[in-house]
């Protein structure tokens, strides 16, 4: 699974893209372009994300591996 998926889902298991720009306080064009670009996430919201999808140290470390 790559960062992107882990992030904000897949095609089989989606991520309503709204809820988590209002979760995250953006706007929803920039969760859009954050999906393509997972490399150009702020840290700080970076970190809400993870919260917010509810990733584990192992899927942390998969991401990790992929960059």
């Amino acid at each position: 699974m790559t960062t992107s998926e882990l992030l904000f889902g897949t095609k089989l298991c989606p991520v309503n893209q709204k809820e988590m720009a209002r979760l995250a306080g953006v706007n929803p064009a920039t969760i859009s372009r954050w999906r393509k670009n997972p490399g150009s996430i702020p840290w700080d919201k970076m970190k809400q994300i993870i919260r917010i999808r509810g990733l584990s140290a192992e899927d942390l470390m998969k991401m990790a591996k992929e960059r």
